[in-house]
């Protein structure tokens, strides 16, 4: 029979007993969360101190002097006042070890002596045989670089030391077509499993599948995944002095094909290297090769990532976004390159990131930069230019403003780039500087990106979407949801406000969280006793009671501290009201996008200016 224990809230719940792990009985979340006591966890990674029935400690997501991070054992939750993170032991692992959901529930069942069951033993012998192979050949070609020394000096002249080399795994797949396949094969490994990790080409001749060596006579970048596993390759060509071209090698570079272990679109070079220097610069550099990621960090700029084998996705830079909120690109400075940036500044706009560019030198990319003069390459990131003026400078330089063809084309130049921009305040503001340069009215250029948006939303960028089974990204809060969840802790604090006539609750269907949209609609709900109840708590289903409760320790500290709740809780709903106006404004630039007549866009954008009034 289950056991009922009260909380210190006041609620009852139910405690299912204790049974041998079991996927049709209990959940395995349920049971590491009993096991594993929150506060002793964290207590491992920061330290920690009592705060009443709280514990405290110095956040080890972002600097800070004084301890802001709160630990709620009670509750079973943590929040972060300075940074806004916040969740579970889960939560913390994710953020704190930088893994998706499933490797934090792997990571906490083995810390909690339970045997997760859900993969077949064969399964995972052959995963862990998949992971060690492609660790062997990674083993090979580094000692076949240290056996070239036309492939030493070839990386050496490029401005490479050998610890830089050695951090990175750097090697040499030598010319030849079976030399890593059978190195590996007198390993113990065949020939399908180094088909499955991408280390071989198979071919039909003369009615037989005959394969042979991927990688030949190239340097390889072994690419390494957040738990510092290799899970495949990247060859550059490499042309030995005095040697004849040799016509089989293919391209420049040469990527692993997409595995079970690796998928192009989710996968960004360094990024195992690169996430404690991307949190505290609060800032991730975007580079084009592996070679300018490599002399980056020899020259001491370590948050730099590069892509492998695909152009830049929503989905990589939703991974930047966990440790970063500004991206900037450094790209090569030829069409090809403006180009990409271009576009990668689009992608990344529309992902409310906020974005910048590194101009190189005409010629020279940032490995070129970083070799030649480390403090130059520190330099450039630090003046990084603002995107959209860095192309409306270029447009203007390249068109000039001369007659109305060219204010034209610097116009078309620049709208694309801030119909991508997501935020009001933003937009605007390039709307107004595109004004000035071509000396136009601001309402002329209104109408002008009405209709490029219009001409835009026909033609969206596909973005290639994740891998089945691959568990999302977390989505990143919004500062009105941040909102709303103090506004709930304050209700729950202080129940009396529910019946206060000056005070109207976020509704449902305007909220930034659906969740927390349900709850307010459930406490608005509650018959006038309930609401007057100082456990309204208990009253909340009891699928939203965990929200809840970490909402109430978001809100805690402000109780003591601040004499009048009732003007607290004013300011609130006045700053959550102008948040949700932004939100209309941006529902308002989506509906603008499918305009089908001018008229409809005229109105549109009437409405979008009248609410950007409101939001001032």
């Amino acid at each position: 029979m289950p056991r009922r224990s009260w909380t210190r809230r006041g609620f009852c719940v139910d405690i299912p007993p204790k049974v041998p792990y079991n996927w049709t009985m209990r959940s395995p979340v349920e049971e590491i969360k009993e096991k594993i006591d929150l506060a002793q966890f964290i207590g491992g990674y920061v330290k920690v101190q009592k705060a009443g029935v709280n514990l405290k400690a110095r956040c080890p997501f972002h600097n800070e002097k004084t301890p802001s991070f709160t630990i709620s054992p009670a509750k079973g939750v943590w929040h972060c006042f300075g940074c806004g993170r916040g969740g579970d032991l889960f939560q913390f692992v994710m953020e704190m070890e930088h893994v998706e959901f499933k490797d934090a529930l792997k990571l906490l069942a083995e810390r909690a002596g339970i045997a997760l069951v859900y993969e077949k033993p064969e399964e995972q012998s052959r995963r862990k045989k998949l992971l060690t192979l492609l660790d062997d050949a990674t083993n090979f070609y580094e000692a076949a670089l240290k056996d070239d020394k036309d492939v030493q000096t070839y990386l050496k002249s490029r401005g490479l030391t050998g610890e830089t080399a050695k951090r990175f795994r750097v090697g040499f797949a030598p010319e030849g077509w079976r030399n890593v396949s059978e190195h590996l094969e007198r390993k113990g490994y065949s020939t399908d499993e180094m088909d499955d990790v991408g280390l071989l080409v198979t071919q039909q001749h003369d009615g037989k599948a005959r394969s042979y060596d991927r990688f030949r006579g190239r340097v390889m970048f072994p690419l390494i995944d957040p738990s510092g596993r290799v899970i495949g390759f990247t060859g550059r060509v490499f042309e030995r002095p005095n040697a004849p071209k040799d016509e089989h090698v293919g391209g420049k570079y040469v990527n692993s094909p997409e595995t079970k272990f690796f998928q192009k679109s989710r996968f960004l070079y360094n990024y195992h290297g690169a996430r404690d220097a991307m949190r505290k610069e609060g800032m991730v550099i975007v580079v084009e090769g592996q070679m300018d990621v490599l002399l980056s960090v020899q020259a001491g700029v370590e948050n730099v990532l590069a892509v492998s084998g695909t152009a830049l996705t929503a989905e990589h830079l939703r991974l930047m976004k966990r440790f970063a909120d500004k991206v900037s690109f450094a790209f090569d400075m030829d069409d090809a390159g403006i180009n990409a940036a271009r576009k990668a500044v689009e992608l990344a706009s529309r992902e409310e990131l906020s974005v910048t560019l590194i101009p190189m030198p005409e010629g020279k990319d940032p490995a070129d930069v970083a070799s030649a003069n480390p403090d130059a390459w520190k330099q450039a990131v630090s003046s990084a230019q603002e995107s959209i003026t860095y192309f409306l400078n270029r447009a203007v330089e390249s068109f000039g403003l001369a007659t109305a063809e060219s204010k034209k084309s610097v116009a078309r130049a620049v709208l694309p780039l801030i119909a991508a921009v997501t935020s009001p305040v933003a937009q605007s503001h390039y709307v107004s500087a595109l004004a000035r340069a071509l000396g136009a009215q601001e309402d002329a250029v209104w109408k002008e990106l009405a209709l490029v948006m219009r001409s835009l939303s026909a033609q969206k960028e596909v973005v290639e979407a994740p891998t089945a089974n691959v568990t999302p990204a977390p989505s990143i809060e919004t500062r009105q949801g941040r909102i709303e969840r103090e506004i709930l802790g304050f209700v729950l604090a202080r129940p009396e406000l529910l019946s206060l006539p000056q005070f109207v609750l976020p509704t449902k269907e305007a909220c930034a969280s659906p969740v927390l949209g349900a709850v307010f609609e459930e406490l608005v709900g509650l018959d006038g006793s309930m609401k007057k109840d100082a456990n309204v708590l208990q009253y909340l289903n009891v699928t939203h009671q965990a929200v809840a409760g970490e909402c109430l320790l978001v809100i805690e500290p402000f109780l003591d501290a601040k004499t009048d709740i009732h003007e607290e809780f004013g300011k609130l709903i006045r700053e959550w009201n102008r948040e949700a106006v932004r939100t209309k404004i941006q529902h308002k630039e989506e509906e603008l996008q499918r305009a089908r007549t001018d008229a409809d866009a005229e109105r549109i954008l009437s409405d979008i200016k009248s609410l950007l009034e409101q939001s001032q």
